[in-house]
């Protein structure tokens, strides 16, 4: 099932037809009055990060602190149900790769709210050397393969060169083809 299918059976599901303009206590109150019994925690967590996509797709961002403050809602009140930070961020991630896919026009604002939810949840007690897991910032290129990821943080290596000989730098001094560069 594709993300637009997914979208379209949790909202049936729901017996809703649009997030626009809904609390998460109206969402929640649609969940428990709609949902069938024994729904997994995914997707219950795939519905509330549905939800908070469809908010920050209307939220104007050019007023300071609108998106910090609706993902902020949004962790607390998922923590208060009971979610783990590391399952909220699964969920998360899993929301925007499929979103990256169905719509890229969201992507920048996804991932300014992915930097936003990882600043809000306590720093992972991996060393700094660890492979990043899904829990971790991308970096500004995406995703990198692990071997590159932890060359790049390895500590630099020094290539020494041989120097020019003396007798090559005369030479190149008195070859008038040679432009000095």
């Amino acid at each position: 099932m594709d993300h637009s299918d997914q979208i379209k059976q949790n909202l049936e599901m729901l017996g809703l037809t649009c997030l626009d303009h809904l609390s998460l206590e109206q969402l929640s109150g649609a969940m428990s009055k709609n949902l069938p019994s024994g729904l997994s925690d995914n997707r219950i967590l795939n519905i509330y990060t549905m939800w908070l996509h469809s908010r920050l797709m209307v939220i104007d961002g050019s007023v300071h602190g609108a998106v910090p403050n609706e993902i902020a809602a949004w962790h607390r009140y998922l923590g208060a149900l009971g979610n783990e930070d590391w399952a909220i961020a699964d969920a998360f991630d899993s929301w925007q790769r499929g979103e990256a896919i169905a719509d890229p026009t969201s992507s920048r604002r996804l991932t300014i709210a992915r930097e936003e939810l990882l600043r809000l949840m306590p720093p992972s007690p991996a060393s700094s050397d660890s492979i990043p897991t899904s829990r971790e910032p991308e970096g500004p290129f995406g995703h990198m393969h692990p071997d590159r990821l932890r060359m790049s943080r390895a500590s630099p290596e020094v290539i020494e060169l041989d120097d020019d000989s003396e007798d090559d730098v005369v030479a190149k001094a008195d070859n008038p083809h040679h432009s000095g560069f």
